[in-house]
């Protein structure tokens, strides 16, 4: 998973096809969070979507380290509570 990520992204550096098909997942993600908070009559912004993932993405590339039950449980506490709804 980390190997294919990280070439998708070197690629994506010099490729705009493959710049175009990373921006398109991050935003499909996106989309698809906001879908499943519906529900609860929130959604979030690009920004405040970026603020969740960003800790997970630097946990497995800059710290080469587990992602861990603890680890979500913790970032989605610190992200909920930025937001005011923790």
């Amino acid at each position: 998973m980390r190997t294919a990520a990280l070439a998708v992204a070197a690629q994506a550096d010099h490729d705009p096809d493959s710049a175009r098909a990373l921006v398109r997942i991050g935003e499909d993600r996106h989309t698809d969070f906001n879908k499943l908070l519906e529900p609860a009559g929130i959604q979030i912004s690009d920004d405040e979507f970026t603020l969740l993932y960003g800790p997970v993405l630097a946990r497995l590339f800059l710290d080469r380290g587990q992602v861990t039950d603890a680890f979500i449980d913790a970032v989605v506490a610190q992200w909920l509570t930025m937001l005011g709804r923790g």
